[in-house]
């Protein structure tokens, strides 16, 4: 993922130069926000601590629905500077192209869904299709955000995660990042990132952090991502970051994320379920001694079968209940239930002939909340589901081919009803706890140039560099979900 994310970096710089709209968060847009820029020199890791004044011209257009015509404003801020070299952050699943399972025998069921309308235009409201949906409670959904952004580009998203009515943000804590000179030593970027947490805290929102890759000077494989060598160190770094955003900024941690998949898991500890329990340990005495309240939650799994690089998420599942998972009575079990071009109300196999994503239980959102949940109670462990990630991706609107062929059987009007039906149904289970949407921000012009999977699964977006819009989901989650 480095050579994405210095390419993502790269480009991200136009985002750092968008600054509110003077009141805009008094209203709610229904259209495109065109934005005009004036560069800013993209600084470098050892310069991060510079200061460069941003210059931005927003303007807002009248609202489909005939709200007044938004002022035009024109402001000069000091920014932060983009941080340098951040990792977003994996999408979740990955299946090797040669795995299979044989099909089980549960017949597919009759989709309650309704069919799939004709995708609406981008940046059009399609408020004709609200009455359809659920109200929802914000309060129990999130979505995931990018950061590495200068204040003021990252203050615009949190106001679009407020248009969502969302009651939790969650973001991605790169220890490798943060911390890249050795223990103790901290920088301008880990200063930036505490400041986003209590911001994102002060403007309303519950923050989850999930705390993943250690840095070289922690592992002798420095190989892709993974643990250190001593889970100590890990622990340490846990304590030094809620001593300096303090433990009433943060509502929940995520110990890791998708240690069945090899690239986040290269090191000395063993490569399963008990070698994660290593880490999961000590990480949660440590936080649960300095905030006895905190929700810690164990890495939501990827789910994949056994490849070269990965190993079977219900597989690893139960080895992590082999070395003493059902031990944390206290904690919350993450998981990731992916469900690829599959309708979430569908089960495993073939559903639709010919597509190809619909012949192993690991594609269905329906099947991998139903196996999880199995394993849990088969181990005793009752206590609540957090679903740390999970969305659909579509390239519908997009330029170009999609990266993967299973996004063309997903359109705009899918990505909606399917994402809207999954929280229905997680919000109907009283063992599910926060849903978080990946992701809110991804959607970047370079991104998807480059045909990269997670702008597929974007509820914002950006194609040519100049302009942010929302999909249609996006305008459908701001009006029927709600924080009372």
């Amino acid at each position: 993922m480095s050579d994405m994310m210095q390419t993502m970096t790269r480009h991200l710089s136009f985002i750092g130069m968008m600054l509110l709209l003077l009141g805009l968060a008094a209203c709610r847009p229904q259209e495109t926000i065109i934005i005009y820029i004036t560069p800013t020199p993209q600084p470098s890791a050892t310069s991060a601590s510079t200061l460069v004044p941003t210059t931005v011209a927003m303007l807002a257009t009248e609202t489909a629905t005939g709200g007044a015509v938004a002022q035009a404003a024109t402001a000069t801020q000091t920014a932060a500077p983009t941080l340098a070299t951040a990792e977003p952050g994996s999408f979740g699943p990955i299946i090797d192209a040669s795995y299979s399972l044989p099909p089980t025998s549960t017949p597919p069921p009759t989709s309650t869904l309704p069919p799939s309308s004709t995708p609406t235009p981008i940046n059009t409201p399609i408020a004709t299709l609200y009455p359809a949906y659920p109200a929802l409670d914000g309060n129990r959904i999130g979505v995931q955000m990018y950061y590495n952004l200068p204040i003021d580009a990252y203050y615009v998203f949190l106001q679009h995660a407020k248009w969502l009515n969302v009651g939790w943000i969650k973001l991605q804590a790169d220890w490798s990042f943060l911390q890249p000179e050795g223990p103790g030593a901290y920088g301008p970027t880990f200063q930036f990132f505490v400041d986003y947490v209590q911001r994102t805290r002060a403007e309303g929102f519950r923050v989850l952090l999930s705390v993943v890759k250690a840095p070289d000077w922690a592992r002798s494989t420095v190989e892709e991502d993974g643990p250190p060598d001593d889970p100590q160190l890990y622990v340490n770094f846990l304590a030094e970051l809620m001593e300096r955003i303090k433990p009433e900024n943060i509502a929940a941690i995520e110990v890791w994320n998708e240690p069945n998949l090899i690239r986040e898991w290269r090191g000395t500890l063993p490569f399963n379920g008990a070698g994660y329990m290593q880490l999961f340990r000590p990480a949660y005495d440590r936080i649960k001694s300095i905030a006895p309240e905190m929700q810690v939650i164990s890495a939501g799994l990827a789910p994949t079968g056994n490849t070269a690089g990965s190993v079977d998420d219900r597989t690893y599942m139960q080895q992590m209940y082999d070395a003493g998972l059902a031990e944390y009575t206290l904690a919350a079990v993450g998981i990731h239930p992916y469900s690829w071009s599959n309708p979430p109300d569908f089960v495993c196999c073939d559903t639709i002939p010919g597509r190809g994503w619909d012949d192993d239980p690991h594609f269905f959102f329906a099947d991998n909340l139903r196996d999880y949940r199995a394993i849990m109670e088969r181990n005793g462990h009752n206590v609540p589901m957090w679903t740390t990630e999970f969305g659909w991706a579509t390239w519908d609107g997009y330029p170009g081919d999609p990266p993967d062929e299973w996004m063309r059987f997903n359109t705009l009007a899918d990505q909606v009803e399917y994402t809207v039906r999954a929280l229905e149904i997680g919000q109907s289970l009283d063992y599910m706890g926060p849903m978080i949407l990946w992701n809110l921000n991804f959607g970047t012009a370079t991104l998807i140039q480059d045909r990269l999977e997670m702008s597929a699964y974007s509820l914002t977006y950006d194609v040519d560099g100049l302009s942010l819009s929302r999909r249609p989901l996006f305008e459908v989650l701001s009006q029927i979900v709600t924080r009372q």
